[in-house]
């Protein structure tokens, strides 16, 4: 018995020993609770993007749009007098949705000839366009009641009978980009793309810490002192593994489940994909050149990569959660990716429509580059360093 508990306090103090795994153990479930409820705190998406397509301005046309402005899930952005001034705005995802009031709406109304309102959404993300398509109709049929209901009033019909008269004009929705609301054409690519960053993070964690790890640097740096060198080396066969993965996602699982990827829209999809997995490489050679060992990084990588997907904006827009949750999605790649990819995909947005992300990307692939680099030549004048010394005692010990 007493070697039975003595085992136990061997394997307590081994562990405590280790001071990421405890702050994972114990910090982990506390921070993540934290963050994922900071994302989602607000439970409700506000001030969602949308424009009025208003051909013929009049009083009861502005009273409409007021109304739209004034619910609180949605924000008139732009008022327009043709459709076709917001189609790049739906691509990039600028705009959520766009609420089309007919010409000669208010000349219909008061001769009883129930126009028509239509509201066109963006369903790429079907929590906001959801979320969107409530707000606009309640605010849009609030409107529709009140007219009726006066209209009503002036014509002698009594309040009580008058409030259950309420059709002045119709209304009709269709979603764009996503029309049947397929969860599946939402979700899939999304979850695709995160598991490709989780397991490259995890496997790249192995890049420059098993040298420590296995005592080898010296050898490679006996071969190569140019930190340009190792870093390209060290990061081709990951970004050939990452593309190929990549390119079985693509062109293999979301063929197989029926997720449709448009042909002419593939040259950006592998350039915005390349993007990516280059800035994904960066960052976990940086992890693994900056920690002693493969443990510590792919700890610190696996808290990189597990809460990205969920403060990606992805499922839950960016634009309702905290500043600080939003600093950190912005910091992760897969965020840019997921927005453009997305919008690519299921929008066939164009190269001008993802300027924002690729440059985002851009900027998530230099910086660590840099800062790897830098890493890497101070761990290359290390080990040269303690190569010379090494030559050196025997040298003193023989004098």
């Amino acid at each position: 018995m007493q070697t039975f508990i003595e085992l136990i306090a061997r394997e307590f103090r081994h562990f405590f020993s280790n001071s990421v795994a405890v702050l994972i153990l114990f910090g982990a479930p506390l921070a993540y609770g934290i963050l994922f409820g900071m994302v989602y705190q607000k439970g409700i998406a506000e001030n969602l993007p949308i424009a009025v397509v208003d051909p013929n301005p009049t009083s009861m046309t502005r009273m409409l749009t007021d109304a739209i402005d004034d619910n609180k899930a949605v924000q008139v952005v732009s008022v327009v007098p043709h459709a076709s001034l917001l189609s790049d705005g739906m691509k990039s995802g600028e705009i959520l949705g766009v609420v089309h009031i007919p010409e000669g709406f208010e000349r219909d109304i008061n001769q009883r000839r129930q126009p028509a309102v239509h509201i066109d959404l963006n369903a790429a993300n079907i929590v906001n366009a959801n979320f969107a398509l409530k707000g606009l109709r309640t605010s849009i049929e609030s409107v529709n009641a009140g007219i009726e209901i006066e209209a009503l009033k002036k014509q002698g019909v009594p309040a009580s009978v008058a409030a259950q008269q309420f059709q002045t004009f119709s209304v009709s929705s269709t979603f764009q980009y996503n029309p049947s609301a397929n969860y599946l054409y939402f979700l899939f690519p999304g979850l695709l793309a995160t598991i490709l960053q989780q397991v490259m993070l995890l496997a790249l964690a192995l890049s420059f810490s098993k040298e420590y790890d296995d005592k080898t640097m010296s050898q490679l740096v006996s071969k190569s002192g140019n930190a340009l060198v190792l870093f390209v080396t060290k990061s081709i066969p990951y970004l050939l593994m990452g593309s190929i993965i990549w390119l079985l996602c693509l062109h293999g699982m979301m063929y197989y489940f029926g997720v449709p990827v448009p042909p002419e829209s593939l040259l950006l999809i592998y350039f915005i994909s390349g993007l990516f997995i280059i800035s994904v490489t960066a960052i976990g050679i940086l992890v693994s050149a900056a920690l002693p060992s493969q443990l510590k990084s792919m700890e610190v990588l696996m808290v990189i990569a597990t809460p990205a997907f969920i403060i990606s904006g992805f499922t839950w827009p960016v634009s309702q959660m905290p500043d600080l949750v939003v600093w950190l999605a912005s910091v992760i790649p897969l965020t840019h990716f997921l927005e453009a990819f997305r919008n690519i995909l299921m929008a066939g947005a164009e190269w001008q429509h993802v300027l924002p992300q690729i440059k985002a990307l851009l900027l998530l692939t230099v910086l660590p580059v840099l800062a790897a680099l830098g890493v890497i030549y101070m761990r290359i004048t290390k080990t040269v360093n303690l190569l010379e010394s090494l030559k050196k005692k025997p040298e003193t010990a023989g004098a």
